[in-house]
């Protein structure tokens, strides 16, 4: 999804650009804070939790949104693990 994008398509999905989007999930990958899991890779966990967060949208919501999910437990479960680790650190 963000690989195919432009800075303008990026921008109204995760209110982000590219390059910062990558240098962030690069970052979550270093820290060991997000991992990729059941089909779900950082990138999309990330992008996920920021399309909630920018978007002031509900977790179902966000299951419409990535399709290729298995459920929407699965991109709750992404998203509230990503709200836990950010206030911890």
């Amino acid at each position: 999804m963000i690989y195919h994008s432009t800075d303008i398509e990026c921008i109204s999905m995760i209110r982000m650009k590219r390059a910062p989007f990558f240098e962030l999930v690069k970052m979550f990958r270093e820290r060991s804070l997000v991992t990729d899991r059941d089909g779900v890779s950082v990138e999309e966990q990330v992008a996920m939790f920021l399309h909630v967060v920018g978007h002031n949208q509900r977790f179902r919501v966000v299951h419409y949104s990535f399709r290729r999910l298995k459920g929407p437990n699965m991109a709750r479960g992404g998203v509230n693990s990503l709200f836990k680790k950010l206030q911890i650190n």
